[in-house]
Protein backbone atom coordinates (compact mmCIF):
# COMPACT_ATOMS: atom_id res chain seq x y z
CA UNK A 1 0.00 0.00 0.00
CA UNK A 2 1.21 3.45 -0.78
CA UNK A 3 -0.17 6.85 0.63
CA UNK A 4 1.37 10.43 0.12
CA UNK A 5 3.07 11.57 3.31
CA UNK A 6 4.45 14.47 3.23
CA UNK A 7 6.31 16.54 0.03
CA UNK A 8 8.63 14.11 -1.95
CA UNK A 9 7.86 11.67 0.81
CA UNK A 10 5.23 8.47 0.61
CA UNK A 11 4.69 5.83 2.90
CA UNK A 12 4.80 2.25 2.47
CA UNK A 13 3.36 -0.45 4.02
CA UNK A 14 4.10 -4.28 2.31
CA UNK A 15 2.52 -7.66 3.58
CA UNK A 16 3.75 -10.43 2.33
CA UNK A 17 1.64 -13.07 1.55
CA UNK A 18 3.86 -15.54 -0.97
CA UNK A 19 5.89 -18.09 0.11
CA UNK A 20 9.40 -19.65 0.26
CA UNK A 21 10.48 -22.73 -1.31
CA UNK A 22 13.51 -24.72 1.37
CA UNK A 23 16.27 -24.37 -0.29
CA UNK A 24 18.31 -28.22 -1.16
CA UNK A 25 21.67 -26.79 -0.42
CA UNK A 26 22.65 -24.00 2.81
CA UNK A 27 24.19 -21.31 1.96
CA UNK A 28 28.00 -20.39 2.68
CA UNK A 29 27.00 -17.09 4.36
CA UNK A 30 23.58 -15.52 6.00
CA UNK A 31 20.91 -18.49 5.43
CA UNK A 32 17.49 -17.06 3.82
CA UNK A 33 13.91 -18.32 5.93
CA UNK A 34 14.30 -21.27 3.31
CA UNK A 35 17.50 -22.64 4.27
CA UNK A 36 17.17 -22.13 8.04
CA UNK A 37 13.74 -23.99 7.25
CA UNK A 38 15.37 -27.09 5.72
CA UNK A 39 17.54 -26.97 9.05
CA UNK A 40 14.59 -26.58 11.76
CA UNK A 41 11.14 -25.32 11.10
CA UNK A 42 9.69 -23.87 13.94
CA UNK A 43 6.58 -23.20 12.17
CA UNK A 44 6.19 -26.70 12.34
CA UNK A 45 6.64 -27.41 15.70
CA UNK A 46 3.97 -29.81 17.58
CA UNK A 47 2.89 -27.43 21.07
CA UNK A 48 2.16 -28.96 24.51
CA UNK A 49 -1.23 -31.02 24.57
CA UNK A 50 -3.10 -28.25 25.90
CA UNK A 51 -2.31 -24.77 24.83
CA UNK A 52 -3.66 -21.45 23.72
CA UNK A 53 -3.61 -20.03 20.68
CA UNK A 54 0.73 -18.98 20.17
CA UNK A 55 1.25 -15.44 19.85
CA UNK A 56 3.45 -16.64 16.80
CA UNK A 57 4.35 -19.34 15.05
CA UNK A 58 6.68 -18.98 12.07
CA UNK A 59 9.98 -19.78 11.11
CA UNK A 60 11.83 -17.86 12.86
CA UNK A 61 10.22 -18.26 16.18
CA UNK A 62 7.65 -19.21 18.75
CA UNK A 63 5.75 -17.87 21.82
CA UNK A 64 2.67 -19.26 23.59
CA UNK A 65 1.44 -19.94 26.59
CA UNK A 66 0.57 -23.64 28.07
CA UNK A 67 -0.64 -25.95 30.97
CA UNK A 68 1.99 -27.86 32.61
CA UNK A 69 4.67 -27.07 34.92
CA UNK A 70 8.29 -25.22 33.18
CA UNK A 71 9.89 -28.75 33.14
CA UNK A 72 7.62 -30.27 31.50
CA UNK A 73 7.37 -27.81 28.86
CA UNK A 74 11.37 -27.28 28.81
CA UNK A 75 11.91 -31.24 28.31
CA UNK A 76 9.03 -31.42 25.41
CA UNK A 77 10.61 -29.09 22.89
CA UNK A 78 13.85 -30.29 24.16
CA UNK A 79 13.12 -33.48 22.99
CA UNK A 80 12.47 -31.81 19.30
CA UNK A 81 15.00 -29.44 18.99
CA UNK A 82 17.59 -32.85 20.05
CA UNK A 83 15.69 -35.50 17.66
CA UNK A 84 16.38 -32.40 14.98
CA UNK A 85 20.21 -32.90 15.67
CA UNK A 86 21.30 -29.76 17.38
CA UNK A 87 22.86 -30.23 21.07
CA UNK A 88 22.77 -28.21 23.77
CA UNK A 89 25.22 -25.11 24.39
CA UNK A 90 27.01 -24.43 27.71
CA UNK A 91 25.26 -21.51 29.80
CA UNK A 92 21.82 -22.70 30.45
CA UNK A 93 19.98 -22.09 33.32
CA UNK A 94 17.25 -24.16 35.25
CA UNK A 95 14.74 -24.21 38.11
CA UNK A 96 11.39 -24.73 39.05
CA UNK A 97 10.13 -21.19 38.00
CA UNK A 98 12.22 -20.91 34.52
CA UNK A 99 14.02 -22.78 32.47
CA UNK A 100 16.55 -20.99 29.46
CA UNK A 101 19.20 -22.74 27.06
CA UNK A 102 20.59 -22.36 24.04
CA UNK A 103 21.40 -25.27 21.32
CA UNK A 104 23.88 -25.32 18.01
CA UNK A 105 23.79 -27.59 15.02
CA UNK A 106 25.42 -27.02 11.61
CA UNK A 107 25.94 -23.08 12.64
CA UNK A 108 22.72 -22.02 13.63
CA UNK A 109 21.27 -21.34 17.40
CA UNK A 110 18.36 -21.71 18.71
CA UNK A 111 17.21 -20.10 22.12
CA UNK A 112 14.74 -22.00 24.51
CA UNK A 113 13.31 -19.79 27.36
CA UNK A 114 10.20 -21.41 28.94
CA UNK A 115 8.81 -19.25 32.49
CA UNK A 116 5.89 -19.57 34.55
CA UNK A 117 2.79 -18.05 32.67
CA UNK A 118 1.26 -15.46 35.32
CA UNK A 119 -1.52 -17.54 35.86
CA UNK A 120 -0.72 -21.14 38.20
CA UNK A 121 -0.36 -24.09 36.23
CA UNK A 122 0.37 -22.09 32.85
CA UNK A 123 3.76 -21.32 31.18
CA UNK A 124 5.40 -19.64 28.76
CA UNK A 125 6.84 -20.84 25.98
CA UNK A 126 9.62 -18.74 23.82
CA UNK A 127 11.84 -20.38 20.97
CA UNK A 128 13.63 -18.05 18.91
CA UNK A 129 16.27 -19.10 15.57
CA UNK A 130 18.80 -16.42 15.85
CA UNK A 131 20.45 -17.69 12.47
CA UNK A 132 23.57 -19.16 11.24
CA UNK A 133 25.47 -16.02 11.95
CA UNK A 134 28.95 -16.29 13.98
CA UNK A 135 28.86 -13.17 15.68
CA UNK A 136 32.98 -13.02 16.61
CA UNK A 137 33.84 -12.33 12.86
CA UNK A 138 31.01 -9.57 12.34
CA UNK A 139 33.29 -6.40 11.28
CA UNK A 140 34.68 -4.28 14.25
CA UNK A 141 36.22 -1.42 14.10
CA UNK A 142 40.02 -1.01 14.41
CA UNK A 143 40.88 -0.91 18.24
CA UNK A 144 37.92 -3.01 19.71
CA UNK A 145 38.37 -5.30 22.48
CA UNK A 146 35.99 -8.61 22.92
CA UNK A 147 34.05 -8.23 25.99
CA UNK A 148 32.40 -11.03 25.36
CA UNK A 149 31.18 -13.40 22.46
CA UNK A 150 28.69 -15.84 22.76
CA UNK A 151 26.25 -17.64 20.45
CA UNK A 152 23.89 -15.16 20.55
CA UNK A 153 25.35 -12.19 21.74
CA UNK A 154 28.79 -9.87 21.28
CA UNK A 155 30.13 -7.37 23.36
CA UNK A 156 33.20 -4.94 22.54
CA UNK A 157 34.27 -1.70 24.03
CA UNK A 158 35.66 1.00 20.83
CA UNK A 159 38.30 3.26 20.76
CA UNK A 160 36.49 6.02 19.16
CA UNK A 161 33.33 8.33 20.26
CA UNK A 162 29.78 6.94 20.15
CA UNK A 163 28.95 9.29 17.10
CA UNK A 164 32.16 8.16 15.33
CA UNK A 165 31.58 4.32 16.18
CA UNK A 166 28.32 3.91 14.57
CA UNK A 167 29.45 5.44 11.59
CA UNK A 168 32.36 3.12 11.13
CA UNK A 169 30.09 0.15 11.74
CA UNK A 170 27.50 1.11 9.57
CA UNK A 171 30.15 1.53 7.25
CA UNK A 172 32.06 -1.75 7.38
CA UNK A 173 28.55 -3.55 8.03
CA UNK A 174 26.98 -2.19 4.37
CA UNK A 175 30.53 -3.00 3.00
CA UNK A 176 29.95 -6.41 4.34
CA UNK A 177 26.31 -6.91 2.02
CA UNK A 178 24.52 -5.82 5.87
CA UNK A 179 21.59 -3.99 4.39
CA UNK A 180 20.49 -0.59 6.76
CA UNK A 181 16.39 -2.12 8.35
CA UNK A 182 14.96 -0.03 10.91
CA UNK A 183 16.07 0.97 14.61
CA UNK A 184 16.65 4.08 16.55
CA UNK A 185 19.98 5.73 16.81
CA UNK A 186 21.83 3.31 19.63
CA UNK A 187 20.28 0.45 18.27
CA UNK A 188 20.12 0.04 14.47
CA UNK A 189 18.87 -3.29 12.65
CA UNK A 190 20.65 -4.43 9.46
CA UNK A 191 19.73 -7.81 7.43
CA UNK A 192 21.38 -9.78 5.25
CA UNK A 193 19.42 -12.19 3.15
CA UNK A 194 16.92 -14.11 6.08
CA UNK A 195 19.48 -12.97 9.26
CA UNK A 196 18.53 -9.80 11.17
CA UNK A 197 21.50 -7.67 13.13
CA UNK A 198 21.05 -5.82 16.27
CA UNK A 199 24.01 -3.32 16.45
CA UNK A 200 23.75 -1.63 19.61
CA UNK A 201 26.06 1.06 20.30
CA UNK A 202 26.21 3.77 23.16
CA UNK A 203 28.56 4.58 26.50
CA UNK A 204 28.86 1.83 28.60
CA UNK A 205 28.35 2.92 32.65
CA UNK A 206 29.24 -0.78 33.23
CA UNK A 207 32.53 0.02 31.07
CA UNK A 208 33.10 3.51 32.89
CA UNK A 209 31.61 5.82 30.27
CA UNK A 210 33.56 3.47 27.21
CA UNK A 211 31.68 3.59 23.77
CA UNK A 212 30.04 -0.08 23.65
CA UNK A 213 29.22 -2.27 20.79
CA UNK A 214 26.96 -5.14 21.25
CA UNK A 215 25.49 -7.66 18.48
CA UNK A 216 22.91 -10.16 18.30
CA UNK A 217 20.98 -11.55 15.87
CA UNK A 218 17.45 -13.26 14.89
CA UNK A 219 15.95 -15.36 11.66
CA UNK A 220 13.32 -13.26 9.50
CA UNK A 221 10.19 -15.64 8.48
CA UNK A 222 10.16 -13.64 5.42
CA UNK A 223 12.51 -11.95 3.05
CA UNK A 224 11.15 -8.20 2.52
CA UNK A 225 13.60 -6.11 1.28
CA UNK A 226 13.40 -1.72 1.55
CA UNK A 227 13.97 0.54 -0.80
CA UNK A 228 17.44 2.16 -1.04
CA UNK A 229 17.74 5.43 1.53
CA UNK A 230 14.38 4.51 2.89
CA UNK A 231 13.97 6.04 6.46
CA UNK A 232 11.69 5.00 9.35
CA UNK A 233 11.81 1.28 8.39
CA UNK A 234 9.77 -0.87 11.03
CA UNK A 235 9.59 -4.67 10.13
CA UNK A 236 7.35 -7.25 12.00
CA UNK A 237 7.77 -10.89 11.74
CA UNK A 238 4.84 -11.87 13.12
CA UNK A 239 2.78 -10.05 10.51
CA UNK A 240 5.24 -10.66 7.85
CA UNK A 241 4.79 -6.44 7.10
CA UNK A 242 7.21 -4.04 6.32
CA UNK A 243 6.42 -0.44 7.04
CA UNK A 244 9.15 2.60 5.42
CA UNK A 245 8.76 5.99 3.84
CA UNK A 246 10.84 7.19 0.83
CA UNK A 247 11.83 9.61 -1.32
CA UNK A 248 11.30 7.28 -4.27
CA UNK A 249 8.00 8.00 -6.66
CA UNK A 250 4.98 5.66 -6.55
CA UNK A 251 6.52 4.75 -9.88
CA UNK A 252 9.93 3.43 -8.64
CA UNK A 253 8.67 1.99 -5.74
CA UNK A 254 6.55 -0.50 -7.60
CA UNK A 255 9.23 -1.24 -10.37
CA UNK A 256 11.71 -1.86 -7.33
CA UNK A 257 9.34 -4.55 -5.35
CA UNK A 258 8.29 -6.23 -8.94
CA UNK A 259 12.04 -6.56 -9.63
CA UNK A 260 12.80 -7.63 -5.93
CA UNK A 261 10.22 -10.18 -5.63
CA UNK A 262 10.42 -11.27 -8.97
CA UNK A 263 14.10 -12.19 -7.98
CA UNK A 264 12.66 -13.94 -5.02
CA UNK A 265 10.60 -16.23 -6.71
Amino acid sequence: MLKPYRPNKIVVSLVAVFTFVPALLMAAGPASPGEAAKVFDISKLALMPEHEKPNQQRVAGLSYVAKGSVKAAAEFHKKQIVGAKFKELPGGYSSDQSVSAMYGRDGYTLSLVVSEGGEPGKVFVNIVNHGNVELGKLPLPKGAKSIYVGPTAAIYTAADSVEKTRATVKEMLTKAGWVPYGGGESARMYRNRGVLLTAMIDASPAQMGKTSISYNTTLVSVEIPAPPESENIQYSDNLTQLYLETALSEEEVVKFYREKLGENG
